[in-house]
């Protein structure tokens, strides 16, 4: 899970590109929780690994919107995107910045189903 994907820019949305292809090649079923963007449909599919994106994860979105009862929304989408691709582990990048609902909600998921948690954090801010 990231808050962004192609065509979003940045250095993590660049390491996913080239990460999760060979995850595949190496015989691992891949699958992403990313934000919805214009132009992108919900359900998609890069090099083998599956796509699904939700508004929950858009920042843009999510600065408009504000996190207030967000939980509820984006519990709904990972629950989704749980129930349908059975992951043996979630593996998040930098899902402890912005939004400490997604975290909160992302930990209580994990406990929840008995999935372990994983967090790469790729940046080091001093807040």
């Amino acid at each position: 899970m990231h808050w962004g994907f192609p065509p979003t820019i940045g250095g993590v949305e660049t390491h996913l590109t080239m990460l999760m292809p060979e995850q595949v090649r190496m015989g691992y079923k891949v699958s992403l929780l990313t934000a919805t963007c214009e132009g992108c449909e919900i359900y998609d599919e890069y090099k083998g690994a599956k796509i699904m994106r939700a508004p929950s994860m858009d920042l843009n979105w999510l600065n408009k919107r504000g996190l207030i009862g967000i939980e509820e929304d984006f519990e709904k989408a990972a629950l989704e995107f749980i129930d349908k691709n059975k992951p043996d582990i979630i593996h998040t990048h930098n899902m402890n910045y912005f939004s400490k609902p997604h975290a909160k909600t992302l930990e209580q998921l994990s406990k929840d189903k008995g999935i372990p948690l994983v967090l790469t954090a790729h940046n080091a801010w001093d807040d």
